[in-house]
């Protein structure tokens, strides 16, 4: 069941206006990874076994140093690229692409990989992502007869996983109708998506109930 809280609605001077609307929620998320090692490689500055893809993705900003679950991270956003083959190297560096299967050994293999996984000077710990990325999408038919201004949503997802992405939209049913909204996703859960739905259109004769 979905649940709808804090709505505000508004009305024309002479009476309700009717109006139903679809809030649209697509998503991808991904199923359980197996990681399996393809073993540890040697690395060189001036032409990369793999190139990085450090400050590609958000997830992949800052310091890679200092980033936790690394390895995790870095399998995400390869897969998200549907990459198959990434590396760690020095405590978190992240490389992948979409040849990396091919490219990974140019050097050599190493032995100078660190015991956590997360490679080491000029070494590459390399995977192989054995996973599933999944993506799917839900729709709520919400305010049936009323206008809506503003007000919270929380989507029943009930996914395998938290979702890798997520985007929201919300439509009139009534492609004339002047209202336009926008959908700000506040947060993700594993069973849940919670967003801020918000009229943006000019106001055109229309007098919001207090």
């Amino acid at each position: 069941m979905n649940e709808v809280a804090g709505l505000r609605y508004i009305k024309n001077k002479c009476k309700m206006l009717p109006l139903i609307l679809f809030l649209q929620l697509q998503y991808s998320y991904v199923l359980p990874l197996t990681l399996n090692s393809l073993g540890c490689w040697t690395d060189v500055t001036l032409s990369r076994a793999i190139p990085t893809m450090e400050g590609t993705d958000p997830t992949l900003s800052g310091s890679y140093r200092h980033r936790t679950d690394a390895i995790q991270k870095c399998a995400r956003v390869a897969l998200a690229r549907n990459y198959e083959v990434f590396g760690i190297e020095n405590s978190g560096w992240c490389a992948s692409s979409a040849n990396a299967r091919s490219t990974y050994k140019k050097y050599g293999n190493s032995t100078n990989c660190a015991a956590n996984g997360e490679g080491g000077m000029f070494a590459l710990q390399v995977y192989e992502i054995i996973g599933k990325m999944v993506f799917g999408q839900t729709e709520i038919e919400l305010a049936s007869n009323k206008q809506v201004v503003d007000g919270n949503l929380m989507y029943k997802t009930c996914l395998s996983a938290i979702p890798f992405k997520v985007r929201a939209t919300a439509t009139p049913s009534d492609q004339n109708s002047p209202l336009r909204f926008n959908v700000t996703i506040v947060d993700i859960q594993r069973y849940s998506v919670f967003v801020t739905l918000k009229r943006i259109d000019q106001d055109t004769g229309w007098d919001k109930m207090p």
